[in-house]
């Protein structure tokens, strides 16, 4: 947007563009309006002649070398839609038949698809790396993984395809890039972002297959590339013992005056607990870490140490301590898991304060799924794997009967959206059943051993599998659930 706007280039209006600003346009906060009115008034002007000229077009090529840096290491898919279309765009004001802005056109097709109500584009380019690393740890859990070789084969060639081999190019450091040798993108190997979560399903579904025959789903992957994926992971743990997306938190809480982005809309942070456990090293930090990464990487590490027990142990072990009392520190009093922003402020003099502060982001409770459910599945099962249980850890106890404490009538779960907008657990509209979050909650409580508890777990459960199998279907091929709510 930088460079289009710096470049000046523009369309004539037009009564469907007037509708379409109307429709997508936000207000903007005080301080924004402020901020913006003074670079157009007073900035712009300057801007506009020697010598603040030369900076913006100095400026401007700095901008364009990042556009062709991440489109050339993304094969032209960049990291999502929008700022793929907008970095097609720039390509195109900087010369319509350049050989970049040719090789933008054929890679619109990775972000589209049809659906029943028409064609859509799509939020990434796909999830066919996640999608197939639970795939093969749901069939191989099955224990039935020698009757579906030739799919764990296949699912095998593709992880082994996908793994990033090597970084970025370059000074990553200049290119504001963190590794990504070994790691595992959400979609494909062409998109190539290495991301926390996705880098430890890929690890953890790797591990699983060089435990089957080699003759039935290929070769194992080699050590030094399972080495490269645990130096991605151990790479990417914040200071605060939990796991971000694609890179560590480096920013300022400061920054988010100038967010311009609508699509969490405003929240008021009027106080923030500071939770002890978290150590605190900087001034003034913002730290994104969620409760789903930061317990995929317990429960990837964990299962890496105990094939690999002697490489880099003292540093898997720390990590993981870490990131388990991360995981406890932002529990809810009530059992779930909410994955927030934290802010933490600390003065020269080392005092750590509540800091106040206005946010636009969403306060999310289990970020990237629906959603308390989800949160608190990942929370007990990087717990497990970190070693507590349901008799030592009262968190997996509280968690436990947090879920339970969801149960409706049918015996299943069933979460809304509405979770995320209301920040408090919602049912879906009539208390029915969802076959996703039945799925997460059974999943949470059968691995934190209920059913060996309390016998009116046994029932429970045993009612749960009935009411999941006829959410799924008799034809076994599951169903698009009707309130389209994930």
């Amino acid at each position: 947007m930088k460079r289009i706007s710096g470049t000046k280039v523009f369309h004539n209006s037009n009564p469907s563009i007037s509708e379409l600003r109307e429709d997508l346009y936000y207000p903007h906060p005080l301080v924004q309006d402020i901020m913006w009115a003074t670079l157009h008034k007073v900035v712009e002007p300057i801007l506009m002649h020697w010598p603040g000229k030369r900076l913006r077009e100095k400026a401007l090529r700095t901008v364009m070398e990042h556009i062709h840096y991440e489109d050339e290491n993304t094969r032209y898919i960049c990291i999502g839609p929008v700022n793929k279309i907008i970095n097609m765009l720039c390509c195109w004001v900087e010369d319509p038949n350049s050989e970049a802005f040719k090789l933008h056109l054929p890679r619109i097709h990775d972000y589209m698809w049809v659906a029943e109500d028409g064609m859509k584009m799509k939020g990434y380019n796909g999830s066919q790396c996640w999608d197939t690393s639970f795939a093969v740890q749901a069939i191989i859990a099955t224990g039935f993984g020698e009757e579906y070789g030739s799919t764990l084969r296949k699912a095998h060639s593709f992880l082994t395809n996908t793994q990033v081999l090597d970084n970025c190019p370059g000074d990553l450091d200049f290119w504001y890039r963190h590794i990504s040798k070994g790691a595992w993108p959400f979609s494909t190997a062409d998109h190539g972002w290495p991301i926390s979560d996705c880098t430890a399903e890929g690890l953890k579904a790797v591990l699983l297959l060089s435990k089957l025959p080699s003759e039935m789903v290929g070769n194992p992957l080699e050590a030094k590339r399972l080495y490269d994926a645990v130096n991605v992971l151990l790479s990417l743990q914040n200071s605060g013992g939990g796991f971000a997306t694609y890179e560590l938190s480096r920013s300022y809480p400061w920054l988010e005056l100038i967010n311009p982005a609508e699509t969490f809309g405003d929240i008021y942070m009027y106080t923030y607990k500071i939770y002890p456990q978290i150590p605190v090293n900087h001034k003034a930090l913002s730290l994104y870490s969620y409760v789903e990464c930061s317990s995929a990487a317990i429960q990837a590490l964990t299962a890496f140490k105990k094939l690999y027990p002697g490489h880099r142990k003292e540093e898997v072990e720390r990590c993981i301590a870490k990131a388990a009392a991360f995981i406890e520190s932002i529990q809810e009093t009530d059992g779930s898991w909410l994955v927030l922003v934290i802010l933490i402020f600390q003065t020269c003099s080392g005092t750590t304060n509540t800091f106040f502060y206005r946010l636009r982001f969403f306060f999310r409770y289990g970020s990237w799924a629906v959603c308390f459910t989800y949160g608190t599945w990942f929370g007990v099962l990087g717990l497990l794997a970190a070693g507590r249980n349901y008799n030592n850890s009262s968190s997996i106890r509280k968690a436990c009967t947090f879920l339970l404490s969801k149960q409706v009538s049918s015996g299943g779960w069933g979460e809304s959206y509405l979770s995320c907008q209301n920040k408090v657990y919602t049912n879906l509209e009539g208390n029915r059943s969802h076959v996703v979050n039945t799925a997460w909650a059974m999943l949470a409580l059968i691995a934190a051993g209920q059913k060996n508890v309390l016998e009116p777990i046994v029932t429970e459960t045993s009612y749960n599998i009935d009411t999941l199998i006829s959410l799924h279907g008799l034809d076994h091929k599951g169903r698009q659930d009707s309130n389209h709510e994930y």
